[in-house]
């Protein structure tokens, strides 16, 4: 008794830490500031393998599992441990340590826990991501638009959506069938019309389509036809998935080592990554536990390195990165899972594990368990399934119910789609007021956001579960009635706590007079909707004719016939690659529109529009002068003697254009005209200089200042830096740097 007790404790702890590890890797991979690239950081990562580990041998010890699992479980361990060693990714780890602890453990209860974590963090991230409290990573350009809603890439996010809904299907094994292939279609919309991703896309479309054919499959029985013997063959072939797509994306890579067409198209097929996974090969080669290199993608950024070097396969990364012998390893690991879900009849287990190692064909997330999940299941239990009898009343109780669990998703999609533009704005307002841009603040921004989610969800799921009790004609459970009351509770409180943040920013006075006039002049004339992207609310509330909209910062490019107002400090570099025009209406304040109304009005009225943002932008002298180890004199400039230069930063990042930027020095001026004061660059981070300019003494005025202009081009850099060298023995002021582009 108390070993089973104990056993059940120990796995319950197990659990909560594999959920937590669920979170960290995904916020790993999110676009919050806190964990800005280091999240989890080696100490939490270690504290939670020490865990997983400790709590993972204890359950093993407690359970008794056969000695042949115990066997392949430390054999699995072995060959993950050599594999770390090789690229010290710590997430190697814990592939075998989740893997012993969900040995023996029904896998269906792992993937409530993933499904329970990364949906979570999938809707706190979406709605930060809709109300500006963390930046929604957005790609644009030949003729595609790619969001990212939080995650780092949108290829990313699709898959992770994608994932995320197979895994609840698996683990939610009454799923009414409406809301599973509603799943589907909300990844397959995911993928395509927001993140782009042609690879999650064709896996949505798959997993439609062996969720149709379960449906189909549970209402006709047809066990002695010749169309369950060809099923079965198909299930035979769908447990070695792993081999025969491993197998079809290397003969793909050897057609093209050879120069056939064949190879070439597959290539373009794959986006490309056949020719990565050849030339990294040939620079690598293979060995058994893998190849130490820097990996450099895209994943953070908009502006595109030109040093890509990046497997994006996730064969070709266990079989090149981590070693052909952790691939034979998670082949075995992923075929003999396979064949355990083919003897216990397991087709949704089957049908996900064909998704997968398809996907894996072109991502590289096969061996990430944020994504992955099933990874650490080898060892889990596969119970049989029992195929439902034609006409059971129990199926038919449990069909009704389903249909009204179905309504009432309906209805509360209904209710969101209504209710979300308010909502969004005033939610946009409060955090633009309180800030979100340090760590404090995104934090309670997050919790904020967490607990709206929360308050919300258990309201409608209070609501939902009251409708089946009403239609069985029992009375609201005390339990249902109190979850209600709590959730609205929750909801009015905090309703009333940002009405009076919206007040208080009212009262504040925070729209400029000339972003008033400008406003005015633009609802006037507008054919289209205005939108406004900072404290629309407030501006609203002035303005009625600003629509309110879902879309939020540059999502909105996707939209024709739209005037946007931003904020002029934002990155809006999205605009302008949809045709955008902008003009700037105040100190703070720009608009960015594609509205030929709008664009005519403003042109009469004096505002000159441009292809591309053209304001003038500050360098911040006091974060620049941090770079360099020196401090700002009490007006706010640098001053640069005994060989002090400024060599390093400010690190900004540019978009393709030309650029203006102007040095404003002050310096002693010399009796010889010609004496030089100083040297000033424009320069890449490896050194390379784009523009410079000599400043000598005739170029000062009368009060000794000098506006020393560089002009440059560039496709997009990432990092670019603003070095000032002075002349051995002079004395530089620098008092501003100020840039902008002019084509």
């Amino acid at each position: 008794m108390i070993r089973r007790k104990s056993a059940e404790i120990i796995e319950w702890l197990f659990l909560f830490v594999t959920g937590f590890y669920l979170i960290c890797q995904c916020i790993y991979n999110s676009t919050y500031v806190l964990p800005s690239y280091t999240f989890p950081d080696r100490p939490v990562f270690l504290a939670i393998l020490f865990a997983a580990a400790l709590l993972a041998s204890g359950r093993m010890i407690l359970t008794g599992l056969p000695t042949i699992r115990t066997v392949l479980t430390g054999l699995t361990a072995v060959i993950f441990f050599f594999a770390y060693r090789t690229g010290r990714e710590l997430f190697l780890l814990m592939i075998p340590a989740l893997a012993a602890g969900t040995a023996g453990m029904d896998y269906r209860k792992v993937l409530k826990v993933y499904a329970a974590s990364v949906g979570s963090f999938l809707a706190v991230t979406m709605l930060c991501s809709f109300t500006g409290v963390i930046p929604n990573i957005i790609y644009a350009g030949g003729g595609r638009f790619r969001s990212s809603w939080g995650i780092a890439y949108p290829t990313d996010f699709a898959s992770l959506v994608l994932f995320f809904v197979m895994m609840l299907w698996l683990s939610w094994e009454r799923m009414p069938g409406s809301l599973a292939v509603l799943s589907a279609f909300f990844s397959l919309w995911i993928s395509l019309a927001i993140a782009g991703s042609r690879t999650s896309g064709l896996c949505s479309l798959l997993f439609l389509t062996f969720i149709l054919y379960h449906l189909i499959s549970r209402r006709i029985q047809c066990k002695k036809s010749g169309i369950s013997k060809l099923g079965k063959g198909i299930q035979l072939l769908m447990a070695f998935s792993f081999v025969l797509f491993a197998a079809a994306y290397f003969l793909a890579v050897l057609l093209y080592a050879r120069g056939t067409k064949v190879g070439a198209a597959f290539d373009r097929l794959f986006s490309y990554r056949l020719y990565m996974t050849l030339m990294i090969l040939r620079d690598q080669g293979l060995s058994a536990f893998g190849s130490s290199y820097p990996q450099v993608g895209l994943g953070g950024i908009t502006i595109e390195s030109e040093a890509y070097y990046f497997l994006d396969s996730s064969y070709a990364m266990l079989l090149i990165r981590y070693g052909w012998v952790p691939f034979l390893a998670a082949a075995a690991l992923w075929t003999g899972m396979g064949l355990r879900a083919y003897r216990a009849g397991d087709q949704k287990l089957l049908a996900i594990m064909t998704v997968i190692a398809f996907h894996a064909m072109s991502e590289h997330h096969f061996p990430d368990v944020q994504y992955n999940m099933l990874l650490v299941l080898p060892f889990a239990s596969i119970t049989q399934q029992k195929a439902p009898l034609p006409g059971d009343r129990r199926i038919q109780d449990r069909l009704r119910e389903k249909w009204v669990l179905t309504c009432c998703a309906a209805v509360l999609l209904a209710a969101v789609s209504l209710a979300a533009p308010p909502v969004l704005d005033r939610l946009r307002t409060v955090f633009d007021f309180r800030g979100t841009e340090s760590a404090p603040g995104e934090i309670r921004a997050v919790l904020w956001c967490a607990l709206l989610l929360l308050a919300a969800g258990t309201a409608a799921g209070m609501l939902g579960l009251g409708g089946l009790q009403l239609r069985k004609r029992h009375a609201l459970n005390r339990k249902t009635l109190a979850g209600l009351v709590l959730g609205l509770t929750v909801l009015a409180g905090m309703t009333v706590t940002d009405s009076r943040v919206i007040r208080e920013a009212d009262a504040s006075g925070r729209i400029d007079p000339e972003k008033a006039v400008a406003l005015e002049r633009i609802l006037e004339a507008a054919s289209g909707k205005v939108v406004a992207n900072k404290e629309p609310e407030l501006i609203h509330r002035r303005f009625p004719g600003i629509s309110r909209s879902i879309w939020y910062g540059q999502d909105l490019a996707r939209l024709e016939n739209i005037s946007v107002v931003v904020d002029l400090e934002e990155d809006n570099h999205v605009f302008p690659r949809m045709g955008f025009q902008f003009t700037q209406i105040s100190p703070a304040d720009a608009v960015y529109s594609n509205d030929p109304s709008v664009i005519e009005a403003l042109t009469d009225a004096g505002f000159q529009w441009t292809a591309y943002d053209a304001a003038v932008r500050e360098v911040d002298l006091g974060v620049f002068a941090e770079f360099n180890e020196l401090s700002l004199t009490e007006n706010g400039s640098i001053v640069l003697e005994s060989g002090r230069k400024l060599n390093h930063g400010p690190y900004l990042d540019f978009y393709n254009g030309t650029y203006r930027i102007t040095f404003e020095l002050k310096a002693e001026d010399s009796k010889e005209k010609n004496t030089p004061l100083c040297s000033v660059y424009v320069a890449t981070l490896e050194g390379q200089s784009l523009a410079e300019k000599n400043v000598e003494s005739k170029d000062l005025n009368v009060d000794g200042t000098c506006s020393a202009e560089l002009v440059f081009e560039t496709s997009g850099i990432r990092y670019l830096q603003f070095p000032v060298f002075p002349t051995e023995g002079q004395t530089i002021e620098v008092t501003g740097i100020h840039f902008q582009r002019i084509g």
